[in-house]
């Protein structure tokens, strides 16, 4: 019997499509994995049930920054391999330079995009120590592969495949509309707060209302939490539905239209794969690092620059006045697009990382 590989995954806070990730590799019959990760208590409210399938163990807000508490979690399982997430979080990065896991072979993953800035040149410099301990670099999509060259990794370090998506129960969704009449929403899906820009997005829907005139505007559903909800509180046409688990995202899917997300920073937002794996057409800003891969302007969706809730207006009003018939079509293209992002294809991508 070939033995199995054992990997340590450290991880931050838990969500739905890593829980999906992870109960795929269950299956997997050269990795044995082990997940430490933040409970869900500060941006989402992810339910810990997510795991209930899956080895591992979920750090309070306390033990997350407690050393020898996570250092004592990966000896316990003798990993051959470490999975950290990045530089950012202490505990996790001092683990590469513990003494008692000098054999072990580290990976790093990372979503940040590379944009040139004075902090990112100097990057490479500042954490040459650490870098020096990690042998490969999973990136999420092409501004972060281009952030893991400029660190000096070469290309044959860098793998793509950080992140996968539930796609199969997703594309239920787009199924569930066959033969029906396409919905008029507008779906927002993520925290009420500035990097998301919940802000433009509610003057971009009043905006866009005053466009309709005569015509009745669709209704915006946003389904999130965070500081800034008062925003859209008693706003008309948006309704707010709070934190929703997994499942209930998919329910919400089967009544929405389009997917809205006009965020000022999001790295790689998986919403938006998860949205177009459901069907849904995508308006994003230009900000949002997955819309590089899974957004083509006209095709499945609307690129906005992000720089202005009057562009980001005309085009929830385009979606209603010019394009509605095509969203069906839309629709299709954008869930055949991230079929490469399911969970069984993560496994498999990760499994050539991790065994080669």
């Amino acid at each position: 019997m070939i033995k199995k590989k054992k990997v340590v995954i450290c991880w931050t806070d838990i969500s739905g499509y890593m829980a999906s990730c992870w109960q795929a590799m269950q299956n997997s019959k050269e990795i044995d994995q082990f997940i430490i990760a933040f409970q869900a208590k500060t941006e989402t409210a992810f339910s810990n049930n997510l795991l209930k399938e899956v080895p591992s163990y979920l750090l309070d807000i306390d033990e997350r920054n407690d050393f020898k508490k996570i250092l004592n979690l990966v000896l316990e399982q003798k990993p051959d391999v470490i999975y950290l997430p990045g530089w950012f979080h202490k505990p996790y990065r001092k683990l590469a330079f513990t003494q008692q896991l000098n054999s072990v072979e580290f990976i790093m993953g990372m979503d940040t995009p590379y944009w040139g800035t004075f902090r990112q040149k100097l990057a490479p410099y500042v954490l040459k120590p650490y870098l020096k301990r990690i042998s490969k670099v999973v990136v999420s999509g092409e501004r972060s592969w281009q952030y893991a060259n400029h660190l000096g990794f070469s290309f044959s370090q860098i793998y793509r495949g950080q992140y996968g998506i539930n796609h199969k129960d997703l594309k239920t969704v787009i199924e569930s509309k066959k033969e029906k009449i396409w919905p008029k929403q507008f779906l927002f899906l993520g925290r009420y707060t500035k990097v998301k820009a919940i802000d433009s997005l509610v003057e971009a829907y009043k905006s866009y209302r005053e466009m309709c005139g005569d015509e009745k505007p669709w209704e915006l559903i946003c389904c999130g939490q965070g500081p800034l909800k008062k925003l859209i509180d008693d706003q008309p046409g948006i309704i707010d539905k709070g934190f929703i688990q997994p499942s209930e995202v998919i329910n919400e899917m089967k009544e929405a239209g389009v997917m809205v997300l006009p965020s000022k920073f999001d790295p790689w937002p998986l919403v938006v794969l998860e949205s177009c794996a459901a069907g849904l057409p995508v308006i994003a800003t230009e900000y949002c690092g997955s819309t590089v891969e899974n957004v083509r302007n006209l095709y499945n969706g609307i690129v906005v620059s992000g720089d202005s809730a009057d562009e980001l207006a005309k085009a929830m009003h385009a979606i209603h006045n010019i394009y509605y018939d095509k969203l069906p079509d839309w629709g299709k293209r954008a869930s055949m697009m991230v079929e490469g992002y399911s969970a069984e294809m993560w496994v498999k991508k990760w499994e050539d990382m991790l065994l080669n």
